[in-house]
């Protein structure tokens, strides 16, 4: 069989948009050349930083910048996610059908192992749930949003449809799911209701239309406002909007933001409390991370502190810790790759001195 290379990871890749849904619960950069020296590292410490790179998974301590292999030998370098209590680490591997979806405990010594078994197709993107019980993932071949316990069982495929490029996100209360339609097609927000553990009826509500396009949805750590990078209208670049609603996403409104020429403004993450919002903003000039205190629905909100980011590097990949006062931001220029801490009211910044990498998380 000849190896095919799978298609480049999605955040080096942003030609295409997707757009938004949610339900609810009742790209190649292959291994670097050279592996980074961590052999007298010591054990990270707090709750540490994941991050994919070099055919490996690393474990960063935000304070030391020191790095601990915890797993090696992957072929490609993929997306990463760690449980809420940072006791397990998800990632995909390539395997002769596709990707598949292996959980790592960090807390003993039992081997990686597979949480699924895809016969056709690949699964891609697993998100677990606020409690650590479930994960949900994207499929293709058949497409379309699934959930799972976080052991791999009880497998149930949610949807038919998903962009299998961008990650779900679980409301706090872990009802709902938002997820995203494939580039180009043109569907309304909207939500649904998945089953819950116990078996129920799967069912959609739609929430808004017109726009060209919604991504990169983020469900607030608590109660039920989302956060997405957004096309409207005419707009040449896409905006941070929050949708909040209150019954079931039956009446959603919008937080608008006045027309700028900040550039594009993608990828929003929240703050543990869910009081603020960050999210990165690319312009001409170089890149950002924005953060600005969330208003009442349907007020604008500006940053309030903006922190610019290496001349000439473009952000591929970046991750909020805990307390929302620091981000992790994984950057490209050129061939070259390297992963910058960033101190949010200061504004300083630190550079990881060895690891290429290609993704990171920090924060569920």
């Amino acid at each position: 069989m000849t190896d095919v290379r799978p298609p480049s990871h999605p955040r080096l890749r942003r030609g295409g948009l997707a757009l938004l849904v949610l339900v609810a619960v009742s790209a190649a950069c292959g291994r670097a050349p050279r592996a980074p020296s961590t052999s007298k590292s010591p054990e990270p410490t707090g709750r540490p930083l994941a991050v994919a790179a070099d055919g490996a998974l690393w474990l960063v301590d935000a304070e030391t910048l020191s790095a601990r292999r915890v797993l090696d030998g992957l072929e490609y370098d993929r997306p990463v996610t760690l449980s809420p209590d940072a006791g397990a680490l998800l990632y995909w591997k390539h395997d002769e059908v596709g990707w598949d979806i292996w959980r790592l405990d960090l807390r003993g010594s039992s081997p990686p192992r597979a949480l699924t078994h895809a016969e056709t197709g690949g699964c891609r993107m697993p998100r677990y749930s606020p409690d650590g019980r479930r994960i949900a993932y994207l499929r293709d071949l058949p497409a379309g949003l699934n959930v799972a316990t976080a052991e791999g069982e009880d497998h149930r495929a949610l949807t038919k449809d998903g962009f299998r490029d961008a990650p779900p996100s679980w409301s706090a209360d872990g009802r709902y799911i938002a997820f995203t339609h494939d580039p180009g097609e043109r569907v309304p927000l909207g939500t649904a209701i998945v089953p819950s553990e116990r078996g129920g009826v799967f069912e959609r509500y739609e929430l808004a239309s017109g726009f060209r396009s919604v991504v990169e949805a983020s469900f607030a750590p608590r109660g039920l406002m989302i956060a997405a990078s957004v096309h409207e209208g005419g707009a040449a670049s896409s905006r941070i909007r929050v949708f909040s609603s209150f019954r079931d996403f039956t009446g959603v409104r919008a937080s608008h933001r006045p027309d700028s020429d900040e550039g594009d403004e993608t990828d929003p993450r929240w703050s543990r409390d869910g009081a603020r919002l960050a999210w990165l903003r690319r312009e001409k000039g170089g890149s950002f991370v924005c953060r600005a205190y969330v208003p009442a629905v349907g007020s604008p909100f500006r940053a309030a502190e903006s922190v610019e980011l290496p001349p000439g590097a473009d952000p591929i990949d970046w991750s909020l810790d805990e307390t929302g006062e620091r981000a992790a931001v994984v950057l490209r220029r050129g061939e070259e790759r390297f992963l910058v801490l960033v101190d949010l009211a200061t504004g300083r910044t630190r550079r990881q001195p060895d690891l290429r990498p290609i993704a990171c998380f920090w924060n569920p």
